[in-house]
């Protein structure tokens, strides 16, 4: 292109790169996750908790930005508009240079204005949209794609806009510094031509100098510089995406704690009640701050013998315990055994509002007594001579 500052409509030459990108990208991220649309608040995304929050303080900060820019954008314009039709100012080098960038200034303003409004307009009626929506599945890819390419193209112009404009008064500088160092330099008297010409010796050079900022500052150089842009952009968005591979780990963990912290958590221990102390039970011990019921208790021998006992629910609250009384004759035969214990364990499933748990198993071993089954807590390996088997807790009952 050979002027790319003849025409407003160039700018859609440059945007047109950063905004096809960006929703490319989002496209292919919604294939790889398989994720279709997009919750706009927190606290609808799976596994997290009712009060995670909602989209309004994004959305303020997005829609401050927003303003901010086409407030600066739509005075920037005005200015160029008022001194392209004002053609009774005096000409000045300057002017002219500011003239000559002004299309392009202008379309890239008026772009990033009219892209950031659409933002707006558009991230509106998909909030409201979204917010109407009984399942909240009406944000879906390619309305997140539209989004993110109408703010991308929007920002974007308002950036390229004041470069663009800094450009061309930077390159007008250098110029006049030059030409005022040539006037000086040629009024000097002949008398003076070795001083002049220690002068002018690193005046060239300044020249060749900006000569080199000249080729920076024409046209030519905004090819490279906005595909360095691109680039820059990209990897922006490369370190970004990884960012939030992270912050999806961290929500992923976070949401997995919350998992197990909404499960019960309880202790069974055998336990023998104060006013019938020879008789056994199991007492679960609620340690955890959610609510739960006792489904099943498990019984299972060291022969594999198994009982499942369906109970009557028994809820249990945090910080409470309940009891269940248990015979453990009942792992006896009825006619002896040919071993002078039996060990067994038993374990109580759990049933919380998230899901059910199995609780550790809690060892005892019994064998026959005088008129009773004789039962004692903990291991058969930890029966040896003179040592002092554990006790089971003694449980104070609460009055009814």
């Amino acid at each position: 292109m050979p002027n790319l500052s003849s025409s407003i409509w160039n700018v859609l030459w440059v945007l047109g790169v950063p905004g096809i990108a960006m929703a490319v990208w989002v496209m292919l991220t919604a294939r790889r996750k398989g994720q279709w649309y997009h919750f706009f608040d927190a606290k609808h995304n799976h596994g997290f908790p009712e009060g995670a929050g909602d989209f309004n303080p994004h959305w303020k900060r997005y829609e401050g930005l927003a303003k901010l820019c086409i407030a600066l954008s739509a005075g920037a314009v005005a200015f160029l508009i008022n001194l392209l039709v004002n053609l009774n100012s005096p000409s000045n080098e300057l002017g002219d240079r500011v003239r000559q960038a002004a299309p392009l200034a202008i379309g890239f303003f008026g772009t990033s204005v009219f892209m950031l409004i659409l933002f707006l307009l558009w991230m509106t009626y998909c909030y409201e949209d979204y917010c109407h929506s009984r399942n909240h599945d009406t944000y879906r890819a390619w309305k997140y794609a539209l989004t993110q390419a109408l703010g991308c193209m929007g920002f974007i112009a308002f950036l390229l806009g004041f470069l663009w404009l800094g450009n061309s008064l930077s390159r007008n500088s250098g110029q006049l510094h030059v030409q005022a160092s040539a006037n000086t330099a040629a009024s000097a008297s002949t008398a003076l031509q070795p001083a002049v010409t220690k002068i002018l010796a690193p005046e060239q050079r300044s020249q060749g100098l900006g000569s080199s900022l000249d080729w920076l500052s024409s046209d030519r150089s905004l090819a490279p510089a906005t595909w360095g842009l691109v680039i820059a952009t990209f990897l922006l968005f490369v370190d970004g995406f990884h960012k939030s591979k992270e912050q999806q780990k961290q929500w992923e963990q976070e949401r997995q704690r919350r998992i197990l912290e909404s499960m019960p958590s309880a202790v069974v221990e055998i336990a023998v009640k104060e006013e019938t102390p020879l008789d056994m039970c199991f007492a679960c011990f609620n340690l955890g701050n959610n609510t739960f019921y006792i489904d099943k208790m498990i019984v299972t021998a060291s022969d594999g013998t198994r009982s499942e006992a369906e109970l009557t629910p028994q809820i249990v609250t945090p910080g409470t315990w309940v009891t269940i009384d248990y015979n453990p004759a009942e792992l006896l035969g009825m006619f002896g055994e040919n071993v002078q214990f039996k060990e067994a364990n038993c374990v109580f499933l759990l049933r919380g509002a998230s899901g059910v748990v199995t609780t550790d198993p809690e060892w005892f071993y019994v064998g026959y007594g005088k008129g009773r089954a004789d039962w004692h807590k903990g291991r058969l390996a930890d029966l040896q001579p003179g040592v002092i088997s554990a006790q089971a807790k003694i449980l104070r009952m609460p009055k009814q």
